[in-house]
């Protein structure tokens, strides 16, 4: 019986404690903080009108829902996450969350532990690897590697970017250029661009291709090269010399015929020089200027011929009285010249003309005439006079270096033998110094020109009388020929 009043006067305290509640609950902090904590926990209990007008319950709620709220898992907050971001910014694509960094102690030591065992460096992460990698595969090479396009961005880009720039056309790049320049090879003339065929598939292809298909060259043949020799060894010079230098075949076919033929040439003959020459100093011009230059023999005879046959050729008549020299040409008939003092005195008693024979001529002399024969066309011819340089001569053979000018000292009517330096060979013959060769003008002669002036003087003309520059040009021919010769 005691225990009833007990329990109805706590019922009646809770409903009093309720009462009290509800009449400061729209102020109450704590009501609030208990309702938003059981909302955070899973049982809404929310006073909307008290939540929007009454500020206390509005930050007890708020309070309470965020204090008992779990917290949601971050998807930063990772140690395998930092990991794979550390190891790509070592690969080269910087990956790295700076806020997750400095929060997650977790995430931080991945990317710290994968960026570490990511750096160990790798050959291929190279720009310049990859560039020389994407221009080889331009140029017809490919070479790309897959696995560190993937994974390394340096070397991406430098792949990208050597194709892309390698890649315009090149027109070494070419197998119909490389096939011309491989024909042009198997004809004769070597052209091989070394880098292109290194470099250039096609044209290491076309390259090939042409010089088998043009192998057979028309050049490389005994008979041609025998035909040619032969026609060389009778003065009309024919030799092929990237033939000569690469077909075994014409090199002997033309040895042999030059040979074979040198010796039976009708030209290669001291008579048929002499007979020329005859004619040709009694008025027809006969002389074969390629057997002039290349034989020996029809030269000496030539010049022989043309000396003995001139026709109506007499000593000079020499004046009692010395007077001004005047330059003649040698005249069919002899010259008689008669001169006389002024009327004011007496004249002299006339004198018998003096028949003088011609004695041997030196080489200014022969020199002289040669100059007026063949450089000085004015009228009147005046004298002239050598001013020497150089005058060098060694048993029948010379050589004389000189300017001319005029022995009254007035300029020559030709401007170009002002200052010009003249340089003449000499061969000593019976009648005197002959002039052989003319080295004037050719400070620096082509090859052929070298040629033609070797082939012009003698076999045994000594070069030590010629200056050092020309000496020096001939010993260099001789040995290219030498060279030549033994390929």
């Amino acid at each position: 019986m005691k225990k009833v009043p007990f329990l109805m006067l706590l019922l009646a305290m809770v409903f009093l404690f309720s009462i009290a509640e509800a009449k400061n609950y729209p102020n109450n902090y704590n009501a609030g903080y208990r309702h938003g904590c059981l909302t955070a926990q899973g049982t809404f209990r929310k006073d909307k009108n008290a939540y929007r007008h009454h500020i206390q319950y509005h930050r007890g709620w708020d309070s309470g829902w965020r204090k008992c709220r779990k917290p949601l898992p971050n998807p930063l907050n990772s140690y395998n996450r930092g990991y794979r971001d550390g190891c790509r910014t070592a690969h080269g694509i910087w990956t790295k969350h700076v806020k997750a960094y400095q929060r997650f102690i977790k995430y931080r030591r991945g990317w710290d532990s994968g960026r570490k065992a990511c750096r160990t460096a790798n050959p291929l992460n190279s720009y310049n690897r990859g560039y020389r990698d994407g221009c080889d595969s331009a140029h017809g090479k490919w070479t790309k590697n897959p696995n560190a396009y993937r994974r390394f961005i340096n070397y991406k880009r430098g792949w990208n970017a050597g194709h892309h720039a390698c890649k315009t056309v090149n027109p070494l790049n070419s197998y119909n250029r490389g096939y011309r320049d491989g024909c042009t090879s198997a004809r004769g003339t070597w052209i091989k661009h070394l880098n292109a065929y290194n470099r250039f598939d096609k044209y290491r292809r076309g390259w090939n291709a042409g010089h088998h298909a043009c192998k057979k060259n028309p050049l490389d043949s005994y008979t041609l090269g025998y035909r040619n020799g032969c026609d060389s060894a009778h003065g009309k010079w024919i030799k092929h010399l990237n033939a000569y230098n690469r077909f075994i075949n014409y090199k002997r076919g033309w040895n042999a015929g030059n040979r074979a033929c040198k010796v039976t040439n009708p030209l290669n003959s001291y008579r048929k020089g002499y007979q020329d020459g005859c004619m040709t100093a009694r008025g027809t011009w006969i002389k074969r200027m390629s057997a002039y230059n290349r034989f020996a023999n029809y030269r000496r005879g030539w010049n022989s011929g043309n000396r003995e046959c001139r026709i109506h050729v007499k000593p000079i008549v020499i004046p009692a009285v010395p007077i001004v020299p005047s330059v003649v040409s040698v005249p069919p008939v002899p010259v008689v010249v008669n001169t006389a003092k002024p009327a004011s005195t007496p004249p002299p008693p006339v004198k018998e003309e003096v028949v003088v024979q011609p004695k041997e001529e030196s080489m200014e002399s022969s020199a002289k005439e040669f100059i007026l024969a063949k450089y000085i066309h004015e009228s009147p011819v005046k004298p002239i006079e050598l001013a020497v340089e150089m005058r060098k001569s060694y048993a029948k053979y010379g050589a004389l270096e000189f300017t001319v000018y005029h022995t009254d000292k007035t300029p020559f009517a030709e401007h170009e033998l002002v200052n010009k330096v003249f340089l003449l060979c000499f061969e000593k013959t019976k009648e005197g110094w002959e002039v052989i060769a003319e080295l004037t003008g050719n400070t620096a002669p082509s090859k052929e020109t070298l040629e033609k002036i070797e082939n012009a003087l003698p076999e045994d003309f000594p070069l030590d009388l010629l200056p050092t520059a020309w000496m020096n040009l001939f010993m260099m021919l001789q040995e290219k020929n030498r060279e030549a010769s033994s390929l």
